[in-house]
């Protein structure tokens, strides 16, 4: 249940992110149309490339607790960042490590909460589809 509820908390967080990023970027921190699509076309590409260092990072510093450090700390900047009105460089920054960690640590929830089942790795599949989008609303 632990990956399970770590999992959704991500994603809810993720579906936050897609709510309210294009009013914080675009309005409040005056991004074009075209520059927050640049920016979540970088996001996108760290949760592309973040898995391919995940392993080599894991072996090293323990399997998943490593990218929940860097989540937290990620968004302590991006907290920290928006309560003092810091540069946009900054919420750039901590949105883009949010984003590869977020796809690292999905990964690895969802093999390590079905690695435990055994014949119910059904089950436990759909639990873990479904539990992120209940999070999510």
């Amino acid at each position: 249940m632990g990956y399970t509820l770590t999992s959704g908390l991500i994603f809810g967080g993720f579906f936050a992110y897609m709510s309210a990023s294009p009013f914080v970027l675009q309005d409040l921190y005056g991004l074009s149309a075209q520059e927050y699509s640049y920016s979540f076309a970088v996001n996108a590409t760290g949760v592309i490339i973040a898995p391919l260092f995940a392993e080599r990072l894991a072996k090293k510093l323990g399997e998943i607790k490593i990218f929940l450090h860097v989540l937290l700390l990620a968004s302590v900047i991006l907290l920290c960042s928006i309560l003092f009105k810091a540069d946009l460089a900054f919420i750039l920054l901590a949105f883009f490590l949010i984003f590869a960690c977020m796809g690292v640590i999905s990964m690895l929830c969802n093999s390590l909460a079905l690695q435990s089942q055994g014949q119910h790795a059904g089950s436990a599949s759909v639990l873990l589809g479904l539990v992120p989008f209940i999070l999510g609303l």
